[in-house]
């Protein structure tokens, strides 16, 4: 009896101090493809997990370079957007982009599109990498 309740304070402390892990989505998409569909990527995120995101992109000359630019991410509805990342709050290192929406801004259950948008600062040019779809289950807890 002793042995399992210390084995719960172990498991209890551990989960207080590093918390539990993010929900992983990782995706490959070919920017030369996006065609305003929303048709590159699907996530299947659960209301109240931590989403952490690694995205790589390419074209049909190969690996996209991001390091000289900004990136923009917008989770929408119906009604409008629901949930906008800044580009200070996005990482981009070569043609790997990464960001995390924290579990108390994912959005309620439901559908939602969401698009990932690089642009530069002294030119405004500006290039959709990708647009998707990503279904939001609420939890039974």
């Amino acid at each position: 009896m002793m042995k399992t309740l210390l084995t719960i304070l172990i498991i209890t402390l551990a989960v207080m101090v590093y918390g539990f892990p993010s929900h992983e989505n990782v995706h490959t998409n070919n920017t030369d493809t996006v065609d305003g569909n929303f048709n590159d990527f699907h996530f299947y995120w659960i209301n109240g997990n931590e989403q952490l995101f690694t995205l790589y992109y390419t074209n049909r000359l190969g690996w996209v370079d991001m390091t000289n630019y900004n990136v923009k991410v917008a989770v929408d509805s119906a009604t409008g957007t629901v949930y906008s990342i800044p580009a200070s709050a996005v990482t981009t290192s070569t043609h790997i982009v990464t960001f995390t929406i924290p579990r108390t801004n994912v959005p309620l259950q439901g559908e939602y599109k969401m698009e990932i948008q690089a642009y530069t600062d002294n030119t405004n040019a500006t290039k959709t990498l990708a647009q998707g779809k990503a279904s939001v289950s609420k939890s039974l807890y």
